[in-house]
């Protein structure tokens, strides 16, 4: 049998700090509200197509004034889909849904960091403002939803995955019965498929989060690399990894040579 790598599907990230503004639920017209129900009884088919809704009309929105709820509302978006699984292809109802919505959870998750600003979350902080807004508890926040989101995407990668899918081809056809049934047999393949372009999908995902990332967290802590480092092992980096991660995304250029004090200089 072969297993290929995954995330735990269907299991919320328990380990995130929920944000506290729950003010913003009490309006049940509120999009967010119906989004959380959503995702409080565990439809993410549902939840993916109404959060790509919300976060496509957040991209058309104009001239965006900045408020006390919309950061609060951006908090809350950021946390859902930060914590909702990937969808489990081992479900056949999920593979047919992906023939129609191709990766819309991968997408969802990619597009929130696109979408929300970074500085309404990392600048002033320690302020609070008249309606409550707490700069320094959403910087924590906002960097913890960010590191978990890279951390899911690299679980989603298998580095071996092309040696498996040879072995797993020969094992198909070798079943006698599978290969008898045609309805059957598609869906293997179609689920084959499907994971095959969604762990190409991942590793540019993990790429281009890895810069993002990086970037972010040197201009929020240009002096403090045990930050840095903290949101880093959030992502699920080991300290080996670390400076292989920093060589690959900010290099040993001046703004970042803080983050090396250390680690030993690499010699390959």
């Amino acid at each position: 049998m072969i297993v290929f790598a995954s995330t735990s599907y269907g299991e919320i990230e328990k380990t995130l700090l929920v944000p506290r503004y729950r003010d913003i639920l009490v309006d049940q017209n509120n999009p967010i509200v119906h989004l959380k129900k959503l995702y409080d009884q565990n439809r993410f088919r549902e939840f993916y197509e109404e959060a790509n809704e919300l976060l496509i009309k957040m991209s058309q929105q104009k001239d965006k004034i900045t408020t006390p709820d919309s950061i609060k509302n951006e908090l809350w978006m950021f946390y859902l889909i930060s914590s909702a699984p990937f969808l489990d292809l081992e479900s056949d109802d999920n593979i047919k849904w992906m023939s129609n919505h191709l990766d819309l959870d991968y997408e969802v998750k990619q597009k929130i960091v696109w979408r929300i600003s970074p500085k309404d979350f990392l600048e002033n902080s320690g302020i609070k403002d008249k309606n409550g807004i707490d700069i320094s508890l959403n910087r924590e926040l906002f960097l913890s939803y960010f590191s978990n989101l890279l951390k899911q995407f690299r679980k989603e990668v298998d580095p071996n995955f092309n040696e498996k899918i040879k072995i797993f081809e020969k094992e198909v056809i070798k079943n006698d019965d599978l290969m008898k049934d045609d309805r059957a047999r598609t869906m293997v393949m179609n689920r084959i498929s499907i994971k095959e372009d969604r762990n190409f999908s991942a590793q540019r995902a993990v790429k281009k989060l890895e810069k993002d990332l990086m970037k972010i967290l040197i201009w929020a802590y240009p002096t403090k690399a045990l930050e840095v480092k903290k949101y880093i092992r959030l992502a699920g980096y080991s300290d080996k990894e670390i400076p292989y991660l920093l060589d690959r995304t900010v290099g040993r250029v001046r703004e970042a040579n803080y983050l090396y004090k250390g680690f030993a200089k690499r010699r390959d």
